[in-house]
């Protein structure tokens, strides 16, 4: 279970109305529902692959730190611990290895619509209207 000090609180939550309210059974405090941003499950795909903090930080581009806030604030979001952590690491939690997949899954979509939108945007369909729309004095 975490206590107050493992985690860092969101100045904003009080005033986000996704915050749920009372106790939470897992120790975390209120969550914000829906809020798994896609930065924070690639930095968890990560650390799943490679369970050392400083490897995946210095892999990813981030700090030991940066990686480790995220990844509570992912917890925290989740509603869930998707680490357990001791003396001599980490390894993934149950709820970790259950959601492992579904993330997986879900930035390879988001990586598919990423690389949709930008056939799109370089179609000679689209270039061409853009084009248009800047001989005419339109947006650029």
């Amino acid at each position: 279970m975490l206590s107050d000090a493992d985690h860092h609180p969101d100045p904003d939550a009080a005033s986000d109305p996704r915050v749920g309210p009372g106790p939470d059974p897992e120790g975390f405090g209120a969550r914000v529902a829906g809020t798994a941003d896609l930065r924070r499950l690639r930095l968890f795909v990560a650390l799943a692959r490679d369970p050392h903090f400083g490897r995946t930080a210095r892999r990813e581009h981030v700090s030991q730190p940066t990686l480790s806030a995220q990844i509570k604030r992912l917890e925290l979001e989740l509603g869930v611990r998707l680490f357990e952590r001791d003396g001599r690491g980490s390894r993934l939690s149950t709820a970790g290895r259950t959601l492992l997949p579904c993330a997986m899954e879900l930035l390879d979509h988001a990586d598919r619509f990423n690389a949709f939108a930008a056939r799109q945007a370089e179609s000679p369909g689209l270039r061409g209207r853009r084009a248009a729309l800047r001989l005419q004095g339109g947006p650029r």
